[in-house]
């Protein structure tokens, strides 16, 4: 039987790639997998990372990319089933406006099918080799001095999207009827691009560097109304809109090593630094309005600037492998961030309140805090075949963010409006070829935490926690081929549309 060939690696990179994904949370920096291998091994990648996933969290692992020049690609389709306890009464009732009421089937669910952003990287040979070149599934103490390599990456490192575009609710208790009319939209994500450099040292020590360009944007729209009907025709309408666009460009570095042990043992260790701040902005409006026992709108416009750096990381790894079976543990620490969302803002607020109106001009300025976190990841890759693996692993997604506060005043710097933890396990398969991979599989995740939701039973609306749940899946198809093997490809592609003249009869 003739091994896969060079159409395997073609077929996943000609997977098209999309561009959304489900709900995750700001401050979670495993939201969103980076390379497919990775994924499928637990996230893990500090020690045996060869595929997109190298440059953002070891760079030094590139230089055990045998292949003179390859191409990686992944895809990630995922599902995703959230449920929020007491969406729509979120807090306590103002007894005074409202009365006693407590309504029911408050709650909240969503289900959401999308394709998650993936990496796409290109990693070229640019040093000799020393001797013969050793296959990709060798025990790590082959030789492999003077190796280098180059590769240009580009990816979504984190994402949170989370979309609420119409959620309707009528209810009654207690001789009050409550109708409810929202619409949520928030969107979070990390996209990083830039040059990677790894080379080995001695054949047991391997460097690399990876130089970032980081674009985090940030958008948030809520809009909430509320009208209560109770007793003797008392009406009271309420609402609240929100609406901010933020925008940050940074710099940042990433530098690592892996170091052999002997007899297919070795470490792994990465760092990523904080990043440098170049340019930004920020725009928004905050309305909030009520009528009923008296009329009040208020208007709030902002612009101004906005940061988000990305924190300080620092990663070990240990690895361990034979001929069959590869196995990895990682521990990834963040450090805690005293100022991780901040913006500085020049607002104008306009007041109506019973006919009279005021407008105040000002400056405002926030600040969003984070806290250490620790995650971890174990993974384990067993081939069955020369030619056929499988893959699986788990790992932790722990929240950076501060705890949500029972109730807060709504403001255009109200950045962090979800703090989820994460539980992760994956499986997959592994199909080997002629300088060709085919990685399927899927990444099941749990996630439990707390959420913002409008409480329009206070006047102003404010915000209100509730709780939150998410069961997910995602679906990883992922691969790589080298260049030549594609340019191979390409060509007999080439001779089966343009047949050669045929020989004289």
């Amino acid at each position: 039987m003739s091994r896969p060939s060079s159409w395997v690696g073609l077929a996943a990179l000609l997977v098209p790639v999309a561009v959304s994904c489900p709900a995750a949370a700001q401050a979670n920096y495993r939201s969103t997998p980076t390379g497919g291998r990775s994924a499928l091994m637990g996230n893990t990648g500090v020690v045996f990372a060869r595929d997109g996933s190298a440059p953002y969290l070891n760079p030094a692992t590139i230089a055990a990319i045998d292949e003179s020049s390859v191409a990686f690609s992944v895809n990630f389709y995922s599902y995703a089933h959230s449920r929020y306890s007491a969406w729509h009464q979120p807090g306590p009732v103002d007894a005074k406006q409202f009365g006693a009421l407590s309504l029911g089937n408050t709650y909240n669910t969503q289900d959401a099918f999308d394709a998650l952003p993936s990496t796409v990287c290109l990693f070229f040979t640019i040093g000799k080799w020393s001797g013969p070149l050793p296959q990709e599934k060798a025990p790590l103490d082959k030789p492999r001095r003077r190796r280098q390599k180059l590769a240009l990456c580009l990816g979504t490192v984190e994402r949170d999207s989370t979309s609420f575009p119409a959620v309707n609710y009528g209810s009654t208790a207690g001789g009050v009827s409550s109708e409810q009319s929202q619409s949520f939209l928030r969107n979070w994500s990390r996209f990083q691009a830039g040059p990677s450099w790894s080379g080995n040292l001695t054949d047991k020590l391997a460097l690399g560097v990876s130089l970032h360009g980081i674009y985090t944007t940030y958008s948030v729209s809520w809009t909430s109304n509320n009208i209560t009907l109770g007793p003797g025709d008392k009406a009271i309408s309420s609402g609240l809109d929100s609406d901010v666009d933020a925008r940050s460009f940074d710099l940042a570095a990433v530098a690592g090593l892996t170091y052999r042990l002997g007899k297919g043992l070795a470490l792994g260790l990465s760092a990523q630094s904080p990043s440098a701040h170049v340019v930004s902005y920020l725009n928004g409006s905050l309305r909030s309005q009520f009528s009923g026992p008296t009329d009040y709108v208020q208007l709030e416009n902002g612009n101004g600037s906005f940061s988000a750096p990305s924190p300080f990381r620092i990663a070990l790894g240990f690895g361990a492998e034979t001929a069959r079976l590869k196995i990895e543990v990682n521990q990834t620490l963040f450090v805690p961030q005293g100022s991780s969302l901040s913006a500085n803002v020049q607002e104008d607020t306009v007041t109506v309140a019973n006919g009279a109106s005021s407008s105040v001009p000002g400056v405002a300025s926030f600040r969003e805090r984070t806290g250490a976190v620790v995650d971890s990841a174990v993974g384990l890759e067993y081939f069955l075949t020369p030619t056929l693996s499988v893959l699986g692993g788990m790992s932790t997604d722990f929240s950076a963010s501060p705890p949500l506060p029972a109730t807060i005043q709504p403001s255009l710097g109200t950045f962090y409006q979800e703090r989820m933890q994460r539980a992760l396990v994956s499986l997959g398969v592994g199909s080997y070829g002629d300088a060709t991979e085919l990685l399927l599989g899927t990444q099941l995740g749990y996630g439990w935490g707390k959420a913002l939701a409008v409480d329009g039973f206070v006047l102003p609306n404010e915000f209100a926690t509730v709780n939150k749940s998410i069961y997910s899946a995602i679906f990883i198809i992922g691969g790589n081929v080298s260049l030549d093997a594609l340019q191979r490809t390409l060509v007999k592609m080439q001779h089966l549309v343009i047949p050669g003249p045929r020989a004289p009869q």
